[in-house]
């Protein structure tokens, strides 16, 4: 059997896969999220963020299927970076208070240097 590995260490993320009922290993990709030119679109950026994990964990483990995940969420447009301290989450739940934004998620399937993409989108 081959086996899965979740490129992540998220505690959220591995609840989430440990509903489907399949065996898994998860291992962090470690890898910076904030680079230099880094896409401004948000469904471009989970999709870079999300094949960068799953090939940093590919790269140790040849015939793994390894699964990066990413998920963002934006507001007209803006990426909503995960906030640094509670006062930046405080102004961030006002500013969205009763307001319309979208959540992306977005995964990364990796094997054998075959990829595969998918992507859904959640409006609040």
């Amino acid at each position: 059997m081959t086996n899965i590995i979740l490129a992540t260490s998220s505690p959220y993320r591995i609840e989430m896969f440990n509903t489907l009922g399949i065996p898994f290993s998860t291992e962090s990709s470690n890898i910076n999220e904030q680079f230099a030119n880094r896409p401004k679109n948000p469904e471009e950026l989970a999709k870079v963020l999300a094949k960068l994990k799953a090939e940093a964990v590919a790269k140790k483990h040849n015939n793994a299927i390894v699964i990066g995940i990413d998920s963002l969420g934006y507001y007209n447009n803006h990426i909503l970076e995960k906030p640094r301290t509670l006062q930046n989450a405080f102004q961030r739940l006002k500013m969205l208070s009763g307001k319309d934004f979208t959540h992306r998620s977005t995964y990364h399937k990796h094997k054998n240097q075959k990829t595969r993409y998918k992507s859904c989108n959640y409006k609040s």
